[in-house]
């Protein structure tokens, strides 16, 4: 009986060790899989990093003048500049727009860490608010869209 105890021993550590190393190699291979995807992500979190870091970053307000007009100001406060700069509001491009003044051109350019400027005249048929729609071309690669509603001052 003893030769049997010792032979069914070997036989359950033989098993034991098959399913211990196959089990090791399964973790292992789940470790790298685990390991590659990390890399990707970190991967794509740079390629986002210097995406963004080639991005102009526009943002638009109303300000008042003196003489009882608003002037719309855009600002990048990206490191890149804004390239085919259109402005779209209430559905109109802006210099289609009743508040726009006609001759007044929109810049189409927006350097980076800068603002411009662009007059909107008040009357009973154009007051606020404005829904606008700012879309442009920077070296990110992409096309940029940035949305708000401009409110009176």
């Amino acid at each position: 009986m003893s030769d049997a105890a010792m032979w069914i021993g070997i036989g359950v550590t033989g098993v034991l060790s098959i399913v211990a190393l196959y089990n090791s190699r399964k973790a292992h291979r789940e470790a790298i899989a685990l390991q590659k995807r990390l890399v990707e992500i970190e991967q794509q979190r740079e390629t986002d990093r210097l995406r963004q870091a080639k991005a102009a970053k526009l943002r638009a307000d109303l300000r008042p003048t003196p003489q009882g007009c608003d002037r719309l100001y855009i600002f990048n406060s990206g490191d890149c500049e804004a390239r085919n700069v259109t402005a779209v509001m209430d559905g109109k491009p802006i210099t289609e727009h009743p508040a726009s003044p006609r001759g007044e051109e929109f810049p189409e350019l927006i350097g980076p860490d800068s603002e411009v400027s662009y007059l909107l005249a008040w009357s009973r048929k154009t007051n606020p608010p404005y829904e606008l729609e700012i879309t442009w071309d920077d070296d990110s690669g992409n096309q940029r869209l940035y949305r708000t509603t401009l409110t009176s001052p």
